[in-house]
C-alpha cells in the first residue's frame, strides 16, 4: 500500500482546494539523519560485495546485491518522489504535468515495487531454506543463471497487474489539495492494486514464515561435520540465515501495514487512512534500509572490510607524514 489510499477518496472528505503549501513535517527532520546514513552505508556494502566476489562469493551475498536493486529503488522514490509531491518541493514539475502519464507512473510505480520487495524477500527466503534442505549442494542448484532468471522473473510478474490499465477508462490526474500534490484516483483504482499487493504480500508473509520455521529447526538439530571446515561453513550460514530473517521481520510489520490500509480503504474509514500517512513513510523507507544493518550485524568479514574502508586512509595519513619527514631529513644540503 501506499500514499494514495488517503488521497484517493479525497472527495470523500470535506477538505478545501487551495494554493498554500505543505510545510515539511517533523518525521521528515526525524528520520532524514538516519536514512541518509543507512543509505550511504548502503552504497558502500555494495561496492564491498561487488568489488570483492572472491571473499564474498556465496549465492546470499548475490542475491542480496540484486536485491538492493528494488530497495534503493524504492527508498529513492519514496524520499524524493513522495515526499516531494507531499511537501511542494517538486511543485513546478506537478504543476506541468497534472495530466497524461505521470500521474499513473506516479500511482502505479509503488505498488509495483513493493510487490517486487515482497518477491524478493521470498526468493532469498527460499535460498536460506534451500541450504538447510540440500545441505553441502545449494550453491550448485543456486548458481549465476539460475539467480539472473529468478530476479527477471521477480521484475516481470508485477508487471501483470499494471494490465489493467490497459482495460479500463478511469483517469489519473494530480490535484492540489491542502498544499499536497494529490492523486485524484478513482476508488476502484485503489482497491485493485491495493488488493493484489495485500495477497502478494500475505501470501509471501505466510510461505516465508513456514520456510523460516523450518530452516530455524534444522538448525536447532544436533548435526555432526566432517571437519572443522565444514562447521565453520555452515555457522556462516546460520548467520545469512539470521541476517534474511532480520530483513523478513521489517518486510513483515510492512506488510501487515498495507493490509490495514486496504482494510480500513475497503470499510470507508478516510480519517483513519489519512492518520496512517506519516507512519507509512517512516516504514516504507526503514524497510528498505533495514538489509545492510542485518548484514554488519551479522557478517564479521563483511563488517571488518567496512570498518578498513575508513581506518585503511587514516592508517595512510601518519605513515605518508612520517615518509616525508623521514625524506626532508635524508636531503643533503649545502649547510
Amino acid at each position: 500500500m501506499d500514499l494514495e489510499i488517503p488521497e484517493a477518496n479525497h472527495s470523500l472528505i470535506d477538505d478545501e482546494v487551495d494554493g498554500k503549501k505543505n510545510m515539511i513535517g517533523v518525521d521528515y527532520y526525524i528520520t532524514v539523519a538516519p536514512t541518509t546514513v543507512l543509505f550511504f552505508t548502503y552504497l558502500m556494502l555494495l561496492f564491498i560485495l561487488s568489488t570483492k566476489r572472491s571473499k564474498f562469493r556465496s549465492s546470499f551475498f548475490t542475491l542480496t546485491i540484486a536485491q538492493s536493486v528494488v530497495d534503493i529503488a524504492l527508498f529513492l522514490f519514496v524520499q524524493l518522489w513522495q515526499r516531494g509531491r507531499k511537501y511542494g518541493y517538486l511543485e513546478p514539475f506537478f504543476i506541468q504535468h497534472q495530466t497524461g502519464f505521470i500521474p499513473y507512473f506516479s500511482f502505479a510505480t509503488t505498488y509495483y515495487l513493493k510487490v517486487v520487495q515482497y518477491l524478493g524477500m521470498f526468493i532469498l527466503t527460499f535460498n536460506r531454506f534451500s541450504t538447510f534442505c540440500i545441505r553441502g549442494s545449494h550453491e550448485i542448484v543456486w548458481n549465476t543463471t539460475g539467480i539472473i532468471v529468478l530476479t527477471m522473473l521477480q521484475w516481470a510478474l508485477p508487471l501483470l497487474m499494471l494490465l489493467f490499465f490497459a482495460f479500463s477508462s478511469y483517469e489519473i490526474s494530480f490535484q492540489l489539495i491542502n498544499g499536497q500534490w494529490r492523486s485524484n484516483t478513482h476508488p476502484f483504482y485503489v482497491l485493485w492494486f491495493g488488493i493484489v499487493e495485500c495477497i502478494v504480500g500475505v501470501l509471501v508473509l505466510l510461505i516465508s514464515l513456514f520456510l523460516n520455521g523450518f530452516s530455524i529447526y534444522q538448525v536447532r538439530r544436533q548435526h555432526s561435520f566432517s571437519d572443522e571446515k565444514a562447521k565453520r561453513s555452515y555457522n556462516l550460514e546460520i548467520r545469512f540465515l539470521l541476517s534474511s530473517f532480520a530483513v523478513f521481520l521489517f518486510l513483515s510489520l510492512d506488510i501487515l501495514f498495507n493490509v490495514t490500509q486496504t482494510t480500513f480503504t475497503i470499510l470507508h474509514m478516510d480519517t483513519a487512512i489519512k492518520s496512517m500517512g506519516t507512519a507509512w513513510y517512516m516504514l516504507a523507507e526503514f524497510c528498505c534500509l533495514s538489509r545492510p544493518v542485518s548484514l554488519l550485524v551479522t557478517s564479521t568479514a563483511l563488517r571488518n572490510e567496512f570498518r578498513d574502508m575508513f581506518c585503511t586512509p587514516c592508517r595512510k595519513a601518519p605513515m605518508m607524514k612520517n615518509l616525508s619527514v623521514s625524506r626532508i631529513e635524508m636531503t643533503p644540503t649545502l649547510f
